[in-house]
């Protein structure tokens, strides 16, 4: 199944929804170094931006040559700003060696990347990052 545009993307009464999407990912981490690191060593993704101000610490990833989503890493300085924990479905050539990858550099398997049944094919493997966020890992083989 290929791409579909915003047009063909819409509300549950058929109008077009004006989303083009996911402009990014935020993610509430309670370590931004150590998860700058995990980041970087399992994603392979490139500093953007990063911005420290009173209540939070925020570092802005894109994945090389900048196309797609941006990877945003939050943490609060504040005990009042809850942790809240994310999951995030990436796309994936290779959900086995993400997820090797991830868990060599911290992260706890949760599925190994295996084929799903009646899925057309599908590989899927999950791991939690160290702050306890789901990254599921999608493989879409062809045929």
């Amino acid at each position: 199944m290929g791409a579909a545009s915003a047009q063909e993307i819409g509300s549950p009464d058929g109008a077009p929804s004006g989303v083009e999407g996911v402009g990014a990912v935020v993610i509430r981490v309670s370590d931004l170094k150590k998860a700058e690191e995990f980041y970087q060593s399992v994603l392979g993704v490139v500093q953007v931006r990063h911005m420290d101000v009173e209540a939070y610490s925020e570092t802005i990833f894109a994945f090389p040559g900048g196309e797609g989503a941006k990877l945003v890493l939050v943490e609060s300085h504040t005990p009042e700003t809850p942790m809240s924990q994310a999951r995030i479905v990436f796309n994936a050539s290779a959900a086995e060696t993400a997820v090797s990858r991830a868990v060599e550099n911290g992260a706890a398997l949760v599925r190994d990347a295996k084929p799903v049944p009646g899925t057309g094919g599908l590989v899927i493997g999950i791991v939690q990052d160290p702050d306890a966020n789901t990254l599921e890992f999608i493989q879409r083989n062809e045929g």
